[in-house]
């Protein structure tokens, strides 16, 4: 989108579309640096704009905020903006459906515990080295054990979802709180 930008005002051929579209284009790619990256030094800005705004937390979320941005782009009749816009639209669509499996496990999860005591106690069985957080692969074995079987992408939505702080570690007032909000959730559309 820059390059694209830069050739633009080169060639004097933008108008306020361009202007829009790179704008949004340029935003979202930042916020999908930080959000969906892994890298240590992005930690605390993702730490930041998840507690900031709550619904960057959510997979589902992000990927219709990629998806509008790939459509925005595809307002640009020329060949890398078509190919940005197909790419964003393609990961934005891929994330939504991510996210709604990630959400139909959750709520298996949530109808399997049923009480707080036998949420510490699962908990704590697949807090397998004992340190008091479950990390991912920890995290996986409490799913299989529940009979909630999920791809890598799920995990890491779901996974997400629970922790946080960002650190890579559910802690079990991080899990008590989600189970606690999440069940009140489920009772709440049952109802």
């Amino acid at each position: 989108s820059i390059m694209t930008a830069v050739l633009s005002v080169l060639n004097n051929q933008i108008s306020i579309l361009d202007i829009v579209v790179i704008i949004i284009s340029a935003w979202v790619g930042i916020f999908a640096l930080f959000l969906e990256s892994n890298l240590a030094l992005v930690h605390t800005i993702r730490s930041t704009i998840t507690h900031g705004v709550p619904i960057c937390g959510h997979v589902t979320w992000r990927g219709g905020f990629y998806t509008i941005a790939g459509l925005l782009n595809f307002a640009i009749l020329e060949p890398l903006h078509i190919v940005v816009g197909l790419f964003s639209t393609g990961v934005g669509i891929y994330m939504i459906k991510i996210g709604k499996k990630a959400g139909e496990h959750l709520v298996t999860l949530r109808t399997s515990i049923t009480d707080e005591k036998a949420l510490l106690k699962a908990f704590m069985r697949h807090d397998e080295n004992g340190d008091g957080y479950l990390q991912q692969e920890e995290f996986e074995s409490l799913m299989l054990s529940l009979g909630v079987e999920l791809d890598r992408d799920e995990l890491d939505a779901i996974f997400f979802q629970i922790d946080v702080d960002n650190d890579k570690n559910i802690v079990y007032d991080e899990f008590r709180s989600w189970w606690k909000q999440t069940t009140s959730q489920t009772r709440v559309t049952l109802s």
